[in-house]
């Protein structure tokens, strides 16, 4: 045999193993795509407070106010005008949103030792949900609630006093969309 074939014969098994080990390994490439929802930026406007007006002062008296109508109701209520709350939200119609309402910090009537709370409610132009579709671009959403009165001391005799107090009561509105 010729010497130059042998030498060939490795060389060639050789070119043929790394062949077909690389091509054994591969590589790949794609385009990938991202998929984004843009939106219209949403406002909001307070358009006036929530005003109980006159309440009476009575131990465990509860004052209610309607969101959807205004209307009051319950043992410590007086015959004052009121005013809810109306928040306008003006956005893209189709939006989700979420209003979360939280109580307020009880706070202490000095001159009548009486505790008060108020527990916001909301009406959304079509029930009480707190999580709703915007249905138009401009959407109005009431505030109401119930104020709470207890006595904050032992004595739970303190009779209805004629004392004027005017009292603020802070309380949280939280309203999420995207």
């Amino acid at each position: 045999m010729d010497q130059r074939h042998i030498v060939y014969i490795p060389t060639f098994c050789a070119l043929v193993m790394l062949l077909s080990f690389s091509t054994i390994s591969a590589a790949e490439s794609f385009i990938a795509s991202v998929k984004v929802t843009l939106i219209d930026p949403t406002t909001l406007n307070q358009e006036q407070l929530l005003h109980f007006g006159a309440v009476k002062t009575k131990p465990n008296g509860t004052c209610t106010i309607d969101p959807k109508n205004g209307e009051r109701v319950g043992n410590a209520c007086n015959n004052a005008q009121t005013e809810t709350s109306v928040i306008k939200i003006n956005g893209k119609r189709a939006t989700p949103i979420t209003i979360n309402l939280n109580s307020s910090q009880s706070k202490v009537e000095p001159s009548n030792n009486m505790r008060l709370v108020f527990s916001p409610t909301l009406f959304n132009g079509i029930d009480s949900q707190h999580e709703f579709i915007l249905k138009n671009t401009h959407h109005a959403v009431n505030l109401g609630g119930t104020l709470t009165q207890t006595v904050s001391s032992r004595d739970n005799s303190t009779p209805e006093q004629s004392t004027v107090s005017v009292l603020t009561l802070p309380y949280d509105v939280e309203v999420i969309y995207p």
